[in-house]
C-alpha cells in the first residue's frame, strides 16, 4: 500500500492532534480496524474513515484514494461515537 499526504497539512495535523501521519499509516495493518465511508457531496471525492490501534492507542484516520495511493487527510484521537463503533476488538 502506498501512502501520500500534504506535508503542510501533516505538520498542522500533528500540532493540533499529536498524531504524525508517518505513524498514522500503521492503522491500516491493525486486523481489528473498522473502515467506513464518510463521503460528503461537498468534498467531490470518496472519503473514508478508519479507526484502529497504533502503538497501543486507538486513532481515527480520514483518507481518500488518489492516483492509486492512500492520501491521508487527517489523523486524530477518536471521538466517543468512533470509539463505540470500534468497540473492543
Amino acid at each position: 500500500m502506498d501512502f501520500d499526504w500534504d506535508p503542510a497539512k501533516a505538520a498542522t495535523n500533528e500540532d493540533k492532534h499529536g498524531v504524525p501521519f508517518g505513524r498514522a499509516v500503521e492503522v491500516f495493518v491493525d486486523g481489528g480496524r473498522i473502515d467506513f465511508d464518510v463521503s460528503r457531496e461537498a468534498d467531490h471525492e470518496i472519503r473514508r474513515k478508519v479507526v484502529g490501534y497504533v502503538g497501543g492507542r486507538v486513532i481515527t484516520v480520514v483518507y481518500t484514494i488518489r492516483e492509486g495511493r492512500v492520501r491521508l487527510i487527517s489523523a486524530r484521537p477518536p471521538n466517543a461515537q468512533e470509539l463505540r463503533r470500534h468497540g473492543d476488538r
